[in-house]
């Protein structure tokens, strides 16, 4: 496999055209008049910079690799701006390999940094999606994101709070279920902090469902489901969604599965289904479709967090993995979607998911994919980087223990931006 090569980065501002006029201040009286005034006045744009040690260096490389063949790097980025701005990291990447390529990046300090090292390397102390502590992303090259609009936004390493209250008013929002219940039976949606509107309807956890699990750092409880006959059963009038509505939900696929194919939510005949494996690619469901990707089951079968969603705008369904579009279609039906739901279970067929879920959204509106990634990112507090401010980033990268014997002799390539703008 090639060389990973990151390009470099940019720091981006904008302003607009400013015009200071002086300020002039009048008087008259009969035929006495006078002026006093002020010039003189000024405009001076403030600056965004960012810089590295890489010295235009490659961080990551791996060279005749086979599987779990692992690389890393460590490489320290500094703002010298007067500004403070909002630093976010994308990418670009090709190659076959891509898809059996698991990237991890994790956030913290060193001492003493010199590129690509990781010796004196320590990350944040805080575990912020569930896959370890410091890590701010983790998934398949192929999935990195590819665009500041859907960059991975630094964030804090403070404890965010009140997630619940950014997920409430999401646009045309008549479902959210936050999981927390911690023992029983009873499936409860999340009541609106200010209107006091009940998102949705009361349902409940069937055939031992066990709430009261370990998820994310502020998401409590998630339920545990067996992957043989655990599920959740609602059923609310306003889940009729038709022209336009999202799904989305944060899931932990156990790599096991279930009894069959990983369908969540949705009735059989006019579901929305979530992502689930079909045979050893993932498919999802909408407005009467059901939709055949050719992106890897392994992306969500392998025991992490991931947040998932699924859009429909008219006759175009939209598909989103940690806030990033990986799928999308043009030909949707227009089936409007049955009012009896089920989760981690396909409907009124015998099929059931293996693990867990959370902090189910429904809604009547096509999310956007910037409105998903601020819900993806809602569980930590972005951090607006000031002047001065330095930060050390881990790249992990591994070969796919389940790559296939068809990925041999081929290569990927990727480069990594941070990129600041002014807030």
């Amino acid at each position: 496999m090639s060389a990973l090569r990151r390009v470099p980065r940019r720091g981006v501002v904008v302003i607009g055209v400013v015009v200071v006029l002086a300020l002039t201040a009048t008087a008259a009286y009969a035929v006495f008049a006078v002026t006093t005034g002020n010039a003189g006045n000024s405009y001076g744009a403030g600056t965004v910079s960012l810089s590295d040690n890489d010295s235009g260096t490659a961080l990551l490389s791996l060279s005749n690799a086979g599987t779990e063949a692992t690389d890393a790097g460590c490489i320290r980025v500094a703002s010298a701006g007067s500004l403070d701005s909002d630093v976010r990291l994308y990418g670009s990447t090709s190659g076959t390999a891509r898809d059996h390529l698991t990237l991890t990046v994790t956030r913290g300090t060193d001492a003493s940094p010199s590129f690509d090292s990781c010796a004196g390397f320590t990350a944040d102390a805080r575990d912020y999606y569930g896959d370890g502590n410091g890590v701010i992303w983790k998934g398949k090259l192929s999935r990195f994101p590819t665009s500041y609009a859907e960059g991975k936004a630094d964030i804090s390493t403070a404890a965010a709070a009140g997630y619940g209250q950014v997920i409430q008013d999401a646009p045309g929002i008549v479902g959210f279920y936050r999981m927390q219940e911690s023992s029983g039976t009873a499936f409860t949606p999340f009541t609106h902090t200010v209107s006091a509107t009940v998102l949705g309807t009361a349902g409940t956890y069937n055939n031992g469902a066990t709430p009261g699990g370990t998820g994310l750092p502020v998401f409590n409880t998630p339920p545990a489901f067996d992957g043989t006959d655990d599920h959740v059963a609602v059923t609310d009038s306003d889940f009729a969604l038709g022209a336009n509505g999202s799904v989305a939900a944060w899931v932990k696929w156990d790599a096991t599965g279930g009894t069959g194919d990983h369908g969540l939510g949705g009735d059989t005949g006019n579901a929305w289904q979530l992502p689930y494996v079909n045979g050893s690619t993932l498919s999802y469901r909408v407005g009467g479709t059901t939709v055949n990707t050719t992106i890897p089951a392994n992306q969500l079968r392998d025991t992490q967090w991931h947040y998932v969603a699924v859009t429909k705008s008219g006759a175009t369904a939209r598909l989103y993995i940690d806030g990033v579009e990986v799928n999308s279609t043009g030909s949707i039906g227009a089936t409007t979607a049955a009012t009896s739901w089920t989760f981690m279970k396909k409907g009124g067929a015998a099929s059931y998911a293996k693990g867990s879920i959370d902090e189910i959204v429904i809604s009547t509106e096509a999310l956007t994919q910037a409105q998903l990634m601020t819900y993806y990112d809602a569980q930590a507090v972005k951090e607006a980087w000031s002047n001065g401010e330095t930060h050390s980033y881990r790249f992990d990268i591994t070969v796919d223990a389940d790559a296939p014997a068809s990925a041999a002799g081929t290569s990927a390539n990727a480069s990594f931006t941070w990129e600041a703008r002014n807030r």
